[in-house]
């Protein structure tokens, strides 16, 4: 699936049905802000497991 595909995936998908696939599509569509502003609606203590390890390898792709 492509970037743009998975962009829309996340947000066609109900994130109160399918919170962990949501935010799954938007990692892979390297939408952080978008996944960061799920996770703050939803329950913000889930930052720190679902986004923050995605964010820390592209940070390192990048720098690479």
């Amino acid at each position: 699936m492509t970037s743009g595909m998975n962009e829309q995936a996340a947000d066609l998908i109900d994130p109160v049905a399918d919170f962990a696939q949501a935010v799954e599509c938007c990692l892979r569509a390297n939408c952080f802000e978008k996944a960061i502003k799920l996770c703050y609606k939803m329950d913000a203590s889930k930052v720190d497991s679902y986004v923050k390890p995605s964010l820390l390898v592209a940070i390192d792709l990048k720098r690479n």
